[in-house]
C-alpha cells in the first residue's frame, strides 16, 4: 500500500472515529437532558392527575368540572389510583389538550406494568420533589414508562407515568441525522484530505521520478523547487546535495579509471620497447652474431642498455606504488644544502659543458628521508639538463620559504624551505602545464625515448614531496624557461 493511501486511510479513519465519538457523546448528552425533562414532566403532571383521579375514585364531590386542567400532557401520560389492597380504583390517560377532552379522562391505550411490590413500597412524601421515580415496562411489553408512585394517608396509592416514546423518537431522529451528517462530512473531508495529501506529497513524487532517472544513468538530474521551509523540501535539498556528491564521485572515478588505463597502457608501451629490443638482439645472436666478435660486442652492449632501461622503469614504478600507499618514511635530519651541492657536482661531471650555478647556505636541515629527497632533487636537476639547450643556464638554490607564501601543503603561511631549480631553456607549453606531474607525460611529444627518461621523473618528485608533507610547483622563468620549486616543511614543522 502506498504512503498516500496509508495517510488517507489513517486520516479518514481518525476523522470517522472522532465524529462517531462526538455523535455518541451528543446523543448521550441529549438523552440525559430529555430524561431529566421527562422526570420533570412526570412531576408536573402529578397534581393534576391527583385531582382528576381522586374525583373519579369517589373521593371528591362528584363534580364533573375539572378546574386547573389547562396544562398540556404528553401523549400517553397515564395515571391510576389504587386502594390499600392493590385494587385499581380509577385510571386515566389525558391527551395533549387536557384530561381526555371535555368529557373527562380517556381510556388508556397502554398501561405501565404496576406490580404489587411497587405498590407496597410506595411511601408518604410531604414534598413532591422528594418522591423517587422509577422506570417500568408496559403491560404489553411494548415500551417503557417513567413512573412516580405516592401513598396517601388513607392508604391509597397514586401513580403517574409518562412513556419514553417521545424521548426515544427524538433520539432516533437525532441518530439518523448524525449518521447521515457524519457520512456526508466524512466523505467530503476524505476528498479534501486526498487533495491535500496529493499536493503535499507531490515533491516526494518528483524525488521518486528523479531517482528513477538517476537509476537509469542520468546523474545530472536534480529535484526542482525544493522549499527549505518544509520537511519534504529539506529532504529534496539533502537529496540534491547527495546527488552532487555522487556525481562528483562518479566523475572522479571515471577520471581515475581513465588515468589508470592510460598508466597501464603507457607502462606496457614503455616496457614493450626494451623487451622488443632485447628479443631482437637475442635473435641476432642466434642468427650468427656470436661468430663475429664486433657484432657480439654490440649485441651484448645493447642488451645490457635495454635491460638497464627496463630495470630503471620498473624501479620507478615500484617506487611510485610504494609512495602511493603513503608509507611511514624514516625521518632524520637531512642537510639539504650539502645534498644539493653534491647533486650539482654530479650533474657537472655528467654534463661537463653545462653551466650550473648553485646558491645554498652553509647548512640547512629538514626532517625527511635522505634517499627519497636526493632522488626528487636529482630528478629536477636532471630534467633541467636534459630539456634545455647546451648553452642554456641552470641555477639551483636553497633557502627559507618567503614570508607570506603558502606553506608546504599550500594551506597557509608557515615555516619551510624551498629548493628551486631554474633554467633558461624553451620552457613548458601552456597546454602541458596541467599535465606536468602526470605519469609518463612528456611535454615534448616528439622527443625520442632514446634521449633518456621514463616519463616518471616529475611524478616521483610530486609523490616524494607529498610524502614529506610538502609540494612541488611550476612557475615560468622570467625571460623564458622553467622554474620548479620543491617546498618542504622546516625542522620545526615535521609532517
Amino acid at each position: 500500500m502506498s504512503l498516500r493511501a496509508r495517510l488517507l486511510l489513517a486520516l479518514v479513519g481518525l476523522l470517522a472515529v472522532g465524529m462517531a465519538l462526538g455523535a455518541v457523546g451528543t446523543r448521550g448528552a441529549l438523552g440525559a437532558y430529555l430524561r431529566g425533562r421527562l422526570d420533570q414532566q412526570v412531576r408536573d403532571a402529578h397534581p393534576l392527575m391527583e385531582q382528576l383521579l381522586l374525583r373519579a375514585g369517589g373521593d371528591g364531590d362528584g363534580d364533573d368540572h375539572y378546574p386547573g386542567f389547562g396544562t398540556t400532557f404528553l401523549v400517553g401520560t397515564y395515571g391510576a389510583l389504587y386502594d390499600g389492597a392493590g385494587r385499581r380504583l380509577a385510571e386515566a390517560s389525558p391527551g395533549p389538550g387536557g384530561p381526555g377532552g371535555p368529557g373527562g379522562p380517556a381510556a388508556p391505550t397502554q398501561r405501565p406494568a404496576v406490580s404489587a411490590r411497587l405498590l407496597a413500597t410506595a411511601r408518604l412524601h410531604p414534598d413532591l420533589a422528594t418522591v423517587p421515580l422509577c422506570t417500568v415496562g408496559a403491560e404489553d411489553h411494548g415500551g417503557r414508562f417513567r413512573m412516580l408512585a405516592e401513598r396517601f394517608d388513607n392508604g391509597y396509592v397514586l401513580i403517574v407515568a409518562v412513556p419514553f416514546a417521545e424521548v426515544n423518537a427524538t433520539l432516533d431522529r437525532v441518530t439518523r441525522i448524525e449518521v447521515v451528517a457524519t457520512s456526508v462530512v466524512t466523505a467530503a473531508l476524505a476528498v479534501l484530505a486526498y487533495v491535500i495529501i496529493r499536493l503535499g506529497l507531490r515533491p516526494l513524487t518528483r524525488i521518486e521520478q528523479t531517482a528513477d532517472l538517476i537509476a537509469h544513468g542520468d546523474l545530472t538530474r536534480r529535484v526542482a523547487d525544493a522549499d527549505r521551509r518544509t520537511e519534504v523540501g529539506r529532504l529534496g535539498l539533502a537529496f540534491n546535495a547527495m546527488l552532487t556528491r555522487i556525481e562528483a564521485a562518479f566523475r572522479a572515478r571515471e577520471v581515475s579509471e581513465g588515468r589508470l588505463r592510460r598508466f597501464v597502457g603507457d607502462a606496457s608501451h614503455e616496457l614493450r620497447t626494451p623487451l622488443t629490443s632485447i628479443r631482437g638482439y637475442a635473435e641476432m645472436f642466434h642468427r650468427g652474431a656470436a661468430e663475429r666478435p664486433e657484432d657480439l660486442a654490440m649485441v651484448m652492449r645493447r642488451i645490457e642498455e635495454e635491460s638497464a632501461r627496463m630495470s630503471e622503469l620498473v624501479d620507478d614504478l615500484l617506487l611510485l606504488a610504494r609512495l602511493d600507499q603513503r608509507p611511514v618514511l624514516e625521518r632524520q635530519p637531512v642537510d639539504v644544502a650539502a645534498m644539493v651541492r653534491d647533486i650539482v657536482t654530479d650533474a657537472r661531471v655528467v654534463s661537463p659543458g653545462r653551466t650550473i650555478e648553485v646558491d645554498v647556505p652553509p647548512i640547512l636541515e629538514v626532517l625527511g628521508d635522505e634517499g627519497r629527497l636526493r632522488q626528487a632533487v636529482g630528478n629536477l636537476v636532471r630534467n633541467a639538463v636534459v630539456h634545455t639547450p647546451p648553452d642554456a643556464g641552470i641555477s639551483v638554490s636553497v633557502g627559507p620559504l618567503e614570508a607570506g607564501s603558502p606553506g608546504p601543503t599550500g594551506d597557509g603561511p608557515t615555516d619551510g624551505i624551498v629548493v628551486s631549480v631554474v633554467d633558461h631553456g624553451p620552457g613548458v607549453p601552456e597546454d602541458a602545464v596541467a599535465h606536468l606531474f602526470e605519469r609518463f607525460f612528456r611535454a615534448d611529444a616528439g622527443r625520442s625515448r632514446d634521449a633518456g627518461g621514463t616519463g616518471l621523473g616529475l611524478s616521483i618528485v610530486d609523490a616524494v614531496a607529498t610524502a614529506h608533507g610538502g609540494r612541488v610547483e611550476y612557475r615560468p622563468t622570467p625571460g623564458g624557461g622553467a622554474t620548479f620549486r620543491l617546498v618542504l616543511p622546516g625542522p620545526s614543522q615535521p609532517d
